[in-house]
């Protein structure tokens, strides 16, 4: 048997570089997104982490287990 540990889900580092956002974050998460707080969230297609983000519009981010 095995036992999986997951730590607190945060974001780590956010910050801009050249007009781009970078989310860096800490814990097995999926990173969702959504355009406006209340949602619809939806799963980010990039899961990569750091994540770099050209910053245009409006849009929230959050981490999901």
């Amino acid at each position: 048997s095995a036992t999986l540990t997951v730590g607190p889900l945060k974001f780590t580092n956010l910050s801009v570089n050249l007009g781009q956002l970078v989310l860096q974050w800490s814990g097995n998460a999926v990173l969702e997104v959504a355009p406006a707080l209340t949602g619809p969230w939806t799963t980010s297609l990039n899961q990569n982490n750091p994540q770099t983000i050209p910053l245009s519009g409006v849009k929230f981010y959050r981490l999901r287990q």
